[in-house]
């Protein structure tokens, strides 16, 4: 079961009226939002906080899919129940937690508490920094990322075993030339449950967001769901 195509990294340059359109067209589209106390000013990916606030408060007309992508410092403050960061989260349909275990100053059982407290759903990553994290959070609204690259749109055809009773998604240099492939992997890979897959990397131009990358994964996801699921996606 196809759930989201999660395309990573709103900008200053991403226009809303665009977004609603797009998921007006295509309803399995899903908005990645960055979130970082110290890359804003550093990489077009990661807006300010008025972009992250602006999004979140968007009168939409119609209700859209997004994501809440919490990176670095900013994660540590999701998981202590930082009242700002949590509030600011619940604006969003997922919340997705981008961090290094080794190096993060919270334990599992710290953050099983924290994603379970939250309510929401709440998405790690999973690749060789977390390898342990999917198996031990016991919170039923924790998701899955299988991500082997850590965000440097590394393209990966592995397709790692799921757990029991997890949701999962896909990514790892995921783009325009390449998702129909990828989705038909991801899709043998669920064998029958709910997935998603998630792209970043690949969709930006002079480091924003690309309109005309979007559109070209949309389209092509599109008529692979048309394949894949021609009860449910077929016009």
């Amino acid at each position: 079961m196809f759930k989201y195509c999660t395309l990573t990294g709103v900008d200053e340059e991403t226009s809303f009226d665009w977004i609603a359109e797009v998921s007006e067209r295509h309803p399995f589209v899903e908005w990645g939002v960055l979130l970082s106390f110290t890359a804003a000013d550093k990489d077009e990916r990661y807006g300010p906080m008025s972009l992250i606030e602006s999004f979140a408060k968007h009168p939409w007309t119609k209700p859209i899919n997004s994501a809440l992508h919490v990176c670095g410092k900013a994660v540590n403050s999701f998981v202590v129940d930082a009242d700002d960061v949590r509030e600011l989260a619940a604006n969003f349909g997922r919340v997705q937690l981008n961090f290094n275990l080794g190096r993060a100053p919270f334990g599992v059982a710290e953050l099983d508490e924290a994603i379970r407290s939250f309510g929401g759903v709440v998405i790690t990553q999973h690749n060789e920094a977390n390898v342990d994290v999917a198996r031990l959070i016991t919170a039923e609204n924790h998701h899955v990322l299988f991500d082997a690259s850590g965000g440097r749109g590394l393209r990966t055809t592995d397709w790692p075993e799921r757990l029991n009773g997890k949701i999962y998604g896909y990514a790892g240099g995921f783009g325009p030339e390449t998702v129909s492939d990828d989705l038909e992997g991801a899709h043998l890979a669920a064998n029958g449950e709910p997935y998603w897959i998630d792209m970043e990397t690949k969709l930006r131009q002079a480091g924003y967001l690309s309109e005309e990358k979007c559109e070209q994964v949309l389209d092509a996801v599109a008529t692979k769901l048309e394949h894949l699921y021609p009860a449910q996606y077929s016009s």
